[in-house]
């Protein structure tokens, strides 16, 4: 594609609200469109969705940045949260195990145990 292909510009401020990590909604009243013409764009427009996809997770990297800044500064239940995120399988509290017709979820309670409170 020419970099003066009107498609290029179809979305473009649509493009920047989702790329700062912005909602499609926000996004969408940044073009002055419906948010039914965005899901229109993306499903008659392959190379359209692909660039709100990589939008989308240019901002949702955004919003991990900022969430980090805010987490190391103070916030022990952001960190949590992305402490969960990036290692659930040590800090995520339920689990889910396959195995029948139907997934069973259970709920592990971590606590501390000294040794002067055991027997």
């Amino acid at each position: 594609m020419r970099t003066t292909d009107p498609t290029l510009k179809k979305g473009a401020r649509l493009l920047a609200v989702l790329r700062a990590g912005g909602t499609v909604m926000a996004a969408c009243q940044a073009e002055r469109i419906h948010r039914s013409t965005y899901y229109a764009w993306r499903a008659a427009d392959p190379a359209f969705a692909a660039r709100a996809d990589d939008a989308i997770e240019a901002g949702t990297d955004e919003l991990e940045e900022i969430a980090l800044k805010r987490a190391i500064t103070g916030s022990d239940t952001l960190l949590i949260f992305l402490l969960k995120a990036r290692r659930p399988e040590k800090y995520r509290e339920r689990h889910t195990i396959q195995g029948g017709d139907k997934p069973v979820e259970i709920t592990i309670t971590r606590r501390v145990v000294r040794p002067e409170d055991r027997g």
